[in-house]
């Protein structure tokens, strides 16, 4: 099994070349969100605790969402890449 390069926070490895230009969020480093690996079936990616908690000092929700939201929308364009786009609304 191959180690995973991992992508993401400011000074790692650039995005990879599939990712489309302009899908990488500053948030995203400025959390260290980082995709360790992915495939058609499988997306995953991590990010600290440190320094993305709230006051009592647990993960925060909103870091935990940018997370969620982050893995969505590359995942859905990592599938999507091969046919069409993908965006997202709210």
């Amino acid at each position: 099994m191959r180690p995973p390069t991992v992508y993401g926070a400011e000074g790692d490895h650039p995005s990879p070349a599939w990712l489309p230009e302009g899908m990488r969020s500053p948030l995203d480093g400025k959390l260290g969100v980082r995709v360790t690996d992915w495939n058609p079936d499988r997306f995953v990616a991590t990010m600290p605790v440190e320094g993305n908690q709230q006051p009592f000092g647990l993960l925060h929700g909103g870091a935990t969402c940018t997370l969620a939201e982050t893995i969505g929308s590359m995942a859905a364009a990592v599938h999507a890449a091969r046919r069409s786009r993908s965006s997202g609304s709210s």
